[in-house]
C-alpha cells in the first residue's frame, strides 16, 4: 500500500491501547489553480491488536482523504 501518512511515534497508553502520532499530506489547490500541499498532525488510540497503518489509513479516509 503506498501510505500518505507517515507514523512519527507510538506509546503505549496505560490501558494497553496503542497511542499512533502520525502526518498526512495531500496535495491541494485554490481557485486559482495554484497547487500546494496540505499537512496535518494527528494522534489515534487503537487497539493493541490492530493493524496500526490499515487504523491509521481507515480514519483519514473518513476524515481527509
Amino acid at each position: 500500500m503506498i501510505k500518505p501518512f507517515k507514523v512519527t511515534k507510538t506509546v503505549v497508553e496505560p490501558e494497553g491501547n496503542i497511542g499512533v502520532h502520525f502526518i498526512a499530506t495531500k496535495s491541494a489547490s485554490s481557485e486559482t489553480n495554484r497547487r500546494g500541499a496540505m499537512s496535518i498532525q494527528a494522534y489515534l488510540s487503537v487497539s493493541a491488536d490492530s493493524d496500526i497503518d490499515q487504523e491509521v489509513y481507515n480514519y483519514l479516509k473518513e476524515e481527509w482523504l
